[in-house]
C-alpha cells in the first residue's frame, strides 16, 4: 500500500467536513470504445471493435511467451512466432497466386517477447474472412517444414551473432540476467547464437503443442463488419481447434547475487560504454504501475540539465510493466570516462526524489505529458486497437483505459517518493557496466560496489 491510500482516508474525511469541497478536476475522459467479447467452446477468447472503416486488423495473441522456452533453448518461442508468421504469408501468396504478389492486399506482422506471441493480419474488407480463415489454419495445421524451420533458425542465429557484441543489448541482457535470474525474465528473449544454434524442429513443435493453445489465445479484431459476422468467422473458423491444457505460470522467483552490486563487462573492440541501472519493481496490473511511468518522467526531466552539460553522454529512462514481474531502470550510453558521473548524478536524484525534495511543478509537468502522450495513442485507430490488445491481454477491462486520467489524478506526489524510496533504495539497486577496457572498481559509486568484472565471451 501506498501513502496515497491514507492520503486519500484523510481527504473522505475533509470532503464530508467541507460541503463547499469542490471535486478535483480529472479533465475530460476519451469516449473508449465498446468491445464485443465471446468465448468460444474451445476456451478461445474473441473480441471485436470498431476502429477501422477503410480496413480491417486482427491480432491473435498468444499468451505464452519465451518464459516457456526450455532450458539451453533459448529462442524456441521466437523461432515459433517467426515460423507462424512465414507459413502465414506463405499460404497467402499461395491463394493469391498467379496474381501479382506485389499486388497482395495483406499485410503480415508478428512480435514475440517474454509474456506472448502476436500474429497481425490487416487488409480491405472484403478480404476479412480470408484473413481469419488462414489465421486459423496456421495454428491448426501448421505443417511443420524442416527446410522453413532451418532458414528461419539460422536467420535468427545470424542476426543473434551481429547483435551481441553491441554494448547496448550486452548491458541490457547482462543487467536482466543479474536481476531477475533464474526467473524466466532474466533470459534473453531472442536466445543467444549458442541457444539458438542448438535448437531442433522438434523443439518448435513440442513447444508449439505445449503452449499454443485455444484457451491461452484472443482474437481482437477492428473491422467495419457487425460483431454478429466476426462471431460466426470466429466461431467457423477457430472452432475445431481442439481445446487443450496449457501450462502453468510456476517458475522461481528472481534471486539477486547479494555479492555482486554492478557487474562490470569488458567488450573487447568497443568504443563506447555503457550501463544500466535500477531494480525490479511492480507488474502490469499493480497499483503503483502508473506512479512508476510518472516517475520515469520525472526523474528524465531532472537528468536533462546534467546531461546538457555533458553532450558526450545520453540517459534513458524506463518503467517496464509485464504480466508477471516489472522492472525501473536508467540505461546511460557514451564516452567511457562520463559513465561513472552520469551514474552518480543518477543515485543523487533518486535520493532527492525519495527525500521528497522535488518540486509540485515538475510533478504536474510530468503528469501532463504523460496524459499528452496518451491522449496522441488514442487518436490513432492503430495505436488504440494496441492498448486494446493489451488490457484484454492482462485482463484489465476497459474501463482501465476509461478512467486513465481519474486514476492519474489519484496519483500524488508523495507516492512517487513512496516508490524512489522503496522499490528503488541503494540496497535494492542493480547495475551493469559495459566498456572496452579495463574498469577500476574505485571509479564506480560505493552505493553500486561490489564490483564483479568479466570479459565478454569468455564464459559461454
Amino acid at each position: 500500500m501506498t501513502v496515497r491510500h491514507h492520503f486519500l482516508l484523510a481527504l473522505a474525511v475533509l470532503v464530508i467536513l467541507s460541503p463547499a469541497a469542490a471535486p478535483a478536476a480529472t479533465g475530460t475522459e476519451p469516449a473508449i470504445p465498446k468491445v464485443t467479447h465471446r468465448t468460444l467452446l474451445n476456451d478461445m477468447t474473441v473480441a471485436s471493435v470498431s476502429l477501422h472503416q477503410d480496413r480491417f486488423v486482427a491480432h491473435l495473441l498468444v499468451t505464452s511467451g519465451t518464459v516457456f522456452d526450455p532450458p539451453g533453448k533459448g529462442g524456441t518461442a521466437h523461432i515459433t512466432g517467426q515460423y507462424l508468421k512465414t507459413i502465414l504469408r506463405q499460404r497467402a501468396e499461395i491463394e493469391w497466386a498467379p496474381r501479382d504478389l506485389a499486388q497482395l492486399p495483406l499485410a503480415f506482422d508478428e512480435a514475440v517477447d517474454v509474456d506472448g506471441i502476436r500474429l497481425t493480419v490487416s487488409g480491405p474488407p472484403a478480404m476479412l474472412e480470408t484473413a481469419v480463415r488462414l489465421l486459423a489454419d496456421t495454428v491448426i495445421q501448421p505443417a511443420f517444414e524442416p527446410e522453413t524451420f532451418r532458414t528461419i533458425r539460422d536467420a535468427i542465429r545470424l542476426e543473434d551473432i551481429r547483435i551481441e557484441d553491441q554494448p547496448q543489448e550486452v548491458a541490457r541482457y547482462e543487467w536482466q540476467r543479474l536481476v531477475f535470474t533464474p526467473f524466466p525474465y532474466g533470459n534473453p528473449p531472442r536466445g543467444t547464437p549458442q541457444s539458438v544454434g542448438a535448437i531442433e524442429l522438434d523443439d518448435i513443435i513440442r513447444f508449439f503443442r505445449r503452449c499454443v493453445t485455444p484457451s491461452r489465445s484472443l482474437l481482437l479484431i477492428s473491422s467495419p463488419a457487425a460483431a454478429s459476422e466476426l462471431r460466426r468467422l470466429a466461431s467457423q473458423y477457430f472452432g475445431p481447434w481442439i481445446k487443450s491444457e496449457a501450462p502453468d505460470y510456476q517458475f522461481q522467483p528472481p534471486r539477486p547475487d547479494p555479492a555482486v552490486r554492478t557487474q562490470a563487462v569488458r567488450l573487447p573492440g568497443t568504443a563506447t560504454a555503457c550501463a544500466v541501472i535500477g531494480a525490479e519493481s511492480v507488474r502490469r496490473k499493480h497499483e503503483d504501475g502508473l506512479t512508476g511511468e510518472l516517475l520515469a518522467r520525472v526523474l528524465q526531466q531532472r537528468l536533462h540539465p546534467w546531461l546538457a552539460e555533458h553532450p558526450d553522454v545520453e540517459a534513458a529512462v524506463e518503467a517496464d510493466t509485464r504480466m508477471l514481474r516489472g522492472a525501473f531502470r536508467i540505461s546511460l550510453s557514451g564516452h567511457p570516462a562520463g559513465l561513472e558521473p552520469a551514474a552518480a548524478e543518477v543515485l543523487r536524484q533518486l535520493r532527492e526524489i525519495a527525500a521528497g525534495r522535488f518540486s509540485e511543478e515538475e510533478f504536474q509537468e510530468a503528469s501532463h505529458r504523460l496524459a499528452a502522450e496518451r491522449s496522441r495513442r488514442l487518436a490513432d485507430p492503430d495505436a488504440l486497437l494496441r492498448e486494446l490488445l493489451e488490457v484484454e491481454w492482462f485482463r484489465l477491462g476497459t474501463r482501465h483505459l476509461a478512467t486513465f486520467d481519474e486514476r492519474l489524478a489519484l496519483v500524488i506526489k508523495e507516492d512517487l517518493r513512496y516508490f524512489a524510496g522503496h522499490y528503488l533504495a541503494d540496497e535494492r539497486l542493480k547495475a551493469v557496466l559495459v566498456t572496452g577496457g579495463d574498469i577500476p572498481p574505485a571509479a564506480w559509486p560505493a552505493a553500486l560496489q561490489p564490483v564483479a568484472a568479466r570479459t565478454w565471451g569468455q564464459d559461454r
